[in-house]
């Protein structure tokens, strides 16, 4: 959270971006004291959370209100923080393109070359890019670019939905991203917007939308925000499906491949934004030879 907020700070981004915390309901007293163990371990290791009663629910989240009776307690992560992903991705091309970086887009890679164990460049479908670096960072797809040149990548798809919803004129809007533990759903306020997400879809590297997984989280945010998911809401949503690069064992790769100039940084699951910017920093440190905050052997290619 500290890299990016320094680079937000550094080159003016500007993605719709809050920073009110993150609140986590449950609809069940096992469910929350279940969680709350959780929690209490992850604080030793530095998180920030705090356990809200009942009653205090609506006092953080009055759109809330609806459902509050329903509700066995919640935990409060002040935290955290929110914004289109979206935009924060063009305004990073903005600030990188203001530095004198350059975009090559539509342009599909074939493959990577090395030769004598260090890579050479990039072969494009319309052309060739000699290079004496490279970052794989191509999430899903990072294990079949890789597999030739020693870095065996255990990362499979897992297609996640999410539906935005144009809030109507008048409508008393969320203040912060709510986390429905009992239906595994968020629902995140981008700025007049409201994004509904979750749904974890084993179904390879296909994209394509199931009306079912669609309507499940049109239900799960009316579940939650029964007021807001009215007709008029409903009618402005759009569906969207992407693929998580998820790891064997849940942590990303990142450093360099055996093969000399190559290097990782992929399989952050559903966590890729959240991840991205201490991710970056931690690469970028060790291309540059400096000492890393982190340890990098945890996030090690061969591991």
């Amino acid at each position: 959270m500290s890299v990016l907020a320094e680079l937000r700070k550094t080159y003016a981004l500007d993605y719709q971006q809050a920073d009110r915390g993150t609140l986590k309901i449950f609809r069940s007293r096992d469910a929350f004291d279940a969680s709350l163990g959780t929690t209490r371990m992850l604080e030793r290791y530095g998180l920030v959370a705090q356990i809200v009663a009942p009653h205090e629910i609506v006092q953080i989240e009055p759109a809330l209100a609806p459902i509050s009776a329903a509700l066995s307690g919640a935990i409060f992560y002040p935290g955290d923080a929110a914004g289109d992903a979206h935009l924060f991705c063009r305004e990073v091309a903005r600030a990188i393109a203001d530095l004198g970086g350059e975009f090559l887009f539509n342009r599909r890679v074939r493959s990577i070359e090395a030769r004598d164990g260090h890579v050479t460049g990039i072969h494009l479908e319309d052309g060739y890019l000699a290079a004496v670096s490279i970052i794989v960072a191509t999430g899903v797809t990072s294990p079949q670019l890789t597999a030739k040149l020693g870095a065996r990548l255990a990362i499979k798809p897992v297609k996640g939905y999410s539906v935005t919803y144009s809030a109507e004129p008048g409508l008393a809007m969320p203040r912060l991203p709510v986390i429905d533990d009992a239906y595994h759903a968020c629902v995140t306020p981008l700025g007049s917007r409201l994004r509904v997400a979750g749904t974890a879809e084993f179904a390879g590297h296909d994209v394509r939308l199931d009306a079912k997984r669609v309507n499940n989280l049109t239900e799960l945010f009316k579940a939650i925000y029964p007021d807001a998911a009215n007709d008029r809401t409903l009618a402005t949503g759009t569906p969207w499906a992407g693929l998580r690069p998820v790891s064997a064992d849940g942590r990303p790769y990142i450093g360099p491949a055996p093969t000399a100039g190559l290097w990782i940084n992929s399989g952050h699951g559903h966590l890729g934004w959240t991840l991205a910017a201490g991710s970056a920093r931690l690469l970028v440190d060790m291309m540059g030879g400096t000492k890393p905050e982190l340890d990098p052997a945890q996030f090690a290619i061969n591991r």
